[in-house]
């Protein structure tokens, strides 16, 4: 990575699913040696996007990072697998809440994690009862 384009080491990294053997060691050296949070994020997403089990233990911790980007990453990535215990409901509702600034190295939907935490929520169990509690309660106004 370059300080003039922290992305430009994902430009190399092959993500197609066919391509997880090679992709995976490479998108955990970069999210391991990354400056910017917004790559690192963006390194973290990209796993889960490539659906290798195998990556989850790595990712777990970044749930906890002191990096709002990267626990924000973390849970989406975790959604990806499955996995939306509360930890990743409250990461995901903590960034849907109060997001990060937009950022030029977060490529995804156009560095707006409010959006796609909102989207990975949507997917998860916990939307359904947030849905629920978000109905007004009593009778409906005509």
């Amino acid at each position: 990575m370059t300080d003039d384009d922290p992305l430009a080491g994902l430009d190399d990294v092959p993500c197609a699913p066919e391509s997880v053997a090679t992709s995976v060691p490479q998108l955990k050296a970069l999210v391991a040696d990354e400056v910017s949070p917004g790559a690192a994020a963006t390194g973290v997403v990209a796993l889960g996007l490539l659906g290798d089990a195998a990556t989850v233990p790595f990712i777990e911790p970044y749930l906890e990072s002191p990096i709002a980007e990267l626990r924000w990453a973390s849970a989406f990535a975790l959604t990806r697998f499955g996995i939306a215990g509360p930890a990743v409901v409250d990461v995901l509702t903590q960034v849907v809440a109060r997001p990060p600034e937009r950022t030029g190295t977060m490529a995804f939907l156009s560095g707006c994690y409010g959006g796609l935490a909102a989207m990975a929520l949507a997917e998860t169990s916990a939307a359904t009862t947030l849905r629920t509690d978000a109905q007004p309660s009593g009778p409906a106004r005509a």
